[in-house]
């Protein structure tokens, strides 16, 4: 039911992004934004693969004050965490580590790399991508009617045909003039 229920809320804005008062379509230009920074995305992550490699090796033998970094796939889930969330750089030197200072010269390049200069410039090439997506919103609004029209057509069955009048809609895209 809670499937249902998220899938239902794509279907609603499916159908809203014909109102005048909602043209904003999330689902279609967050689709668009994506593929436009996928690339550099890829690259986030393999910096990310990186540094949890890193984090892992350097950890090795002080698994027990480091359970975080015993396995790869939490390596790799701490440093997701810290990208999003801000590195613990305390708990890097606390307790019998073998390379405190490896290991917080490690967590200082992390911050400095993740959250001052990639994130902020994944922030602002999202912010671009968004700007072109939403510059054609007239032509895409026009498109958008044009589906739903369809898609409603394709669904009412056709003894109601009668009842509304023959029209024959046309939409012509050209998103060049």
């Amino acid at each position: 039911a809670a499937l249902q229920a998220s899938l239902m809320l794509f279907r609603l804005q499916f159908f809203s992004r014909v109102m005048p008062n909602t043209q904003f379509a999330l689902v279609d230009q967050l689709r668009e934004v994506i593929a436009s920074v996928q690339y550099y995305l890829i690259f986030l992550i393999i910096i990310i693969l990186g540094y949890a490699t890193s984090f892992h090796i350097l950890f090795r033998y002080d698994q027990e004050s480091h359970e975080e970094f015993a396995t790869f796939g939490s390596s790799f889930i701490q440093m997701v965490g810290w990208a999003f969330g801000g590195p613990e750089l305390p708990s890097l030197y606390a307790g019998d580590v073998r390379n405190p200072f490896t290991a917080c010269l490690l967590g200082v390049s992390f911050a400095f790399i993740m959250g001052l200069v990639l994130m902020n410039l994944l922030i602002g090439l999202m912010t671009n991508c968004l700007d072109k997506v939403t510059s054609k919103q007239d032509v895409k609004s026009l498109l958008s009617k044009a589906q739903i029209i369809d898609e409603l057509e394709s669904t009412i069955p056709y003894q109601a045909f009668d009842a509304f009048p023959k029209y024959v809609h046309v939409l012509r895209v050209d998103p060049d003039k």
